[in-house]
């Protein structure tokens, strides 16, 4: 590992008996930390590069400079880069022994101040009978840090791409992704599907007696209450056009999802939220309709939405404040 080089100077070294002072020049003016081994680990010449780096982490010569047995270092490490030195010494050895032509590994050395980076490269040649390994350590830490910022921007930009931004619950975009990828799951696995969609009860009146600042802040305790009760990490809670919000219940019978449907309407009443406008009750209310399928391979997911409609339509007609199953 790159943490395991030798602990002289920066500066480059007189050329050592078998190594000329062209082939150390050459060595020296790469910027890889590199080190030239025997099959067996021994270390035959190392380049700059490797030198800086080791002095900079005040490793001894002894331990990773000409004549030190790399192999037995890496079989040596402890600490949280002992995994990744055994891994590198495994493929050295391989490639010192004409199992794979090349190895290649990247790994994070931390320390508790920095984190830190690094591609390990191993290669052969020989020259007449003998053969040689070439070890390479690059510092790919602004790669890598670059790449995490990236795929952090990457998740943000979804994140916002797919979350209501009034209540924080999904969007609609979210759901109809999220019931077209289940719908499929569902019917290759033959296993019920079932769906609620939730309308708030007289909330035009609520918005015209209270304002359209207590009506946000209605909606989002209602996607509380809905968030509160579906909690298995497969539920999916999305609001769906204005005062309505859909829940996304994958492997749920009847009996499930009217179950999560009673516990949303008595989350809500817990909550408490006046409403009192004309023609309404005394508090916000909830009707759900639900529906439940087992996905047919022919069948079109609109097919729930439209069986969960028509029980909404039911449960309102029947006097708001409760949940009907599209039975």
């Amino acid at each position: 590992m790159a943490t395991h080089s030798t602990a002289a100077g920066g500066k480059s070294r007189p050329a050592r008996a078998g190594v000329t002072d062209f082939f150390q020049r050459t060595l020296d003016s790469l910027l890889s930390h590199m080190a030239v081994l025997r099959p067996d680990g021994t270390i035959v010449a190392v380049n700059a590069a490797w030198n800086a780096f080791a002095a900079g982490n005040g490793l001894a010569e002894s331990h990773c400079g000409p004549g030190a047995n790399y192999l037995d270092v890496c079989d040596a490490a402890e600490g949280d880069c002992a995994e990744q030195a055994t891994l590198t010494a495994r493929g050295i050895r391989d490639v010192g022994r004409g199992r794979t032509p090349s190895f290649q590994m990247e790994y994070p050395c931390h320390s508790p101040t920095e984190r830190h980076w690094f591609v390990v490269r191993a290669t052969r040649f020989a020259v007449g009978a003998e053969v040689f390994v070439v070890v390479t350590h690059d510092d790919v830490t602004q790669r890598k840090v670059a790449e995490q910022a990236l795929q952090e921007a990457n998740r943000l930009l979804e994140v916002l791409a797919t979350t209501d931004g009034l209540t924080g619950v999904a969007n609609r975009r979210r759901f109809d992704r999220t019931l077209a990828l289940e719908w499929e799951r569902h019917a290759r696995s033959a296993t019920p599907l079932s769906l609620l969609l939730v309308d708030v009860d007289h909330f035009k009146k609520y918005n015209d007696s209270r304002g359209h600042q207590e009506g946000d802040h209605c909606l989002r305790e209602i996607a509380g209450a809905l968030g509160e009760s579906a909690v298995r990490p497969g539920d999916l809670v999305a609001r769906y056009g204005g005062e309505e919000f859909a829940i996304v219940l994958p492997e749920t019978g009847r009996p499930g999802a009217m179950t999560i449907a009673e516990a949303v309407r008595g989350r809500l009443h817990l909550r408490g939220l006046p409403h009192g406008a004309p023609g309404a009750g005394p508090l916000v209310t909830l009707s759900i309709g639900c529906a439940t399928m087992t996905p047919g391979r022919v069948d079109p997911a609109d097919a729930l939405v439209e069986r969960a409609d028509r029980a909404l339509y039911e449960a309102k007609a029947a006097g708001r404040d409760q949940a009907r199953h599209s039975d």
